[in-house]
């Protein structure tokens, strides 16, 4: 296979090979300052020959949706994958705030650039962040601040400085304080670290930054937690008709994307497929 992706795998296994060329996952420890973050790196079948392309995948707020089957897809589709779970989130080590998420993933992001591109065969100029929900809002902060990467790819994205001031503000309070699952010094602590870094990961602010990058923006047009005309659209009204590879996808479904998700991984693909 000398393609760099084949999206036909998005939908169905390859073919099975020899023991040498059939698809692999690893266990991965990933350090972010000073804490290991535990996490899976899946490897493509050997037949894809050549540096792959990578996928780093953040998932959402610990305790809601995961994206190992969008992972799953676009492994079989010829890309290097990443899942991996925050600081302070389940079994992750360090305490969970919402700018670790951030530096969490650029650090992920910066290994598999550079040691993790000789060991997995990842090409380090063909690297894609994936997140879904707050995994959006941790793909915006990290990626506006690291130009090699190729692609944004924003899954309903969740911006928890969207209410901080209104009269929706209680909205956020009820998701920091649904923190059973995580290791954190409690609802005042993660409310807080929002409030005190609002100017600094906010969706609106990241803008300029963001202008001309290889964006992907996929909406839930029945989400209640990350309304579209609350989160996203602002960031994209700025964004749009900037250059580069921008486009935009709604699905008549909820804020998981369940009901759409192997649409979602094939239109994963074909951005993929057309930034590379």
């Amino acid at each position: 296979m000398s393609a760099l992706i084949n999206r036909e795998y998005i939908f169905r296994d390859p073919e099975l090979g020899d023991s040498a060329t059939v698809p692999k996952y690893v266990s991965a420890r990933f350090v972010s300052c000073g804490c290991d973050l535990f996490g899976i790196i899946m490897l493509p079948d050997g037949r894809f020959e050549g540096p792959r392309p990578c996928v780093i995948f953040s998932h959402g707020y610990p305790g809601q949706s995961v994206l190992d089957d969008m992972a799953n897809a676009l492994c079989r589709a010829g890309c290097v994958t990443v899942t991996y779970h925050y600081r302070g989130s389940w079994g992750s080590k360090g305490k969970y705030l919402f700018t670790n998420d951030v530096e969490d993933l650029k650090n992920i992001t910066e290994y598999m650039r550079t040691e993790g591109a000789e060991k997995y065969r990842v090409d380090p100029e063909r690297i894609y962040l994936a997140g879904h929900s707050v995994g959006g809002f941790s793909t915006i902060n990290a990626g506006k601040d690291m130009d090699y990467v190729r692609g944004l790819v924003l899954l309903a994205p969740y911006d928890p400085t969207a209410y901080l001031g209104t009269d929706k503000e209680n909205m956020l309070k009820a998701l920091c304080a649904f923190n059973d699952m995580l290791v954190s010094d409690g609802t005042e602590a993660l409310f807080n670290n929002i409030e005190e870094n609002a100017d600094d990961i906010s969706f609106i602010n990241a803008a300029d930054k963001l202008s001309g990058r290889n964006i992907l923006l996929v909406t839930a047009s029945l989400d209640l937690i990350a309304p579209p005309a609350d989160m996203a659209e602002p960031l994209w009204e700025k964004l749009e008709s900037r250059g580069a590879v921008q486009r935009k996808k709604e699905y008549a479904v909820e804020h998981g994307l369940y009901g759409a998700r192997t649409k979602v991984s094939d239109d994963i693909a074909e951005f993929i497929e057309d930034t590379l």
